[in-house]
């Protein structure tokens, strides 16, 4: 179970008599879960979905605007949630790999990655542009820890035309890096190789 927070801007002079927002779970059917009045709100809306399993799906969003009537008049623009996934590798790698936000009213400018070690503080590890989706962390050089390796990925929009630029982070990844063990298959008795 986790938690999404879905931020829409509106324009607080548009008579709108609600607002109703719609889920769909890694591309299937739209649902309505919440409704909020058009009276009174903006210019910023806050809808918290509860119900999610971010760790395993992404999910899109959407508003839909009812007129002053009750008419459907507006559809806003679908935004989605990054979805991370983080696998150790046997070469004492962690191969990250999301799917890229969508959609701004600007564009994705960087995507950071940000790193805990054995349930430390996050740091940022790497600063990657905007069309690459995967991350290899070398954590060869971490021996003197748990194995435990958490992750997510924060995005950033530019040139929203309101001005006000966005972000989005994924769902915490980790990858757990087991410790290599080397038996020999064979062996000769008596002999000292």
């Amino acid at each position: 179970v986790g938690h999404v927070l879905i931020l829409d801007e509106v324009d607080p002079s548009a008579v709108a008599s609600r607002y109703r927002l719609e889920r769909s779970a890694n591309g299937g059917p739209y649902e309505e879960i919440a409704t909020m009045s058009g009276f009174g709100a903006g210019p910023l809306l806050e809808f918290n979905d509860m119900d999610v399993e971010a760790d395993q799906r992404s999910y899109s969003y959407r508003i839909l605007v009812d007129d002053s009537c009750g008419t459907e008049a507006v559809v806003s623009n679908v935004a989605s949630t990054i979805h991370l996934r983080a696998v150790p590798g046997l070469e004492r790698t962690n191969t990250l790999s999301w799917n890229g936000y969508g959609i701004w009213g600007g564009t994705l400018g960087a995507q950071a990655v940000y790193r805990n070690i054995a349930d430390g503080p996050y740091q940022q590890i790497a600063v990657l542009p905007s069309d690459q989706w995967s991350y290899v962390d070398p954590v060869q050089d971490q021996t003197a820890t748990n194995g435990k390796f958490c992750y997510y990925v924060e995005a950033t929009e530019v040139g929203n035309p309101s001005g006000n630029n966005a972000l989005a982070r994924s769902n915490v990844g980790c990858a757990v890096q087991q410790e290599l063990f080397w038996l020999p298959n064979a062996f000769i008795a008596g002999s000292s190789e």
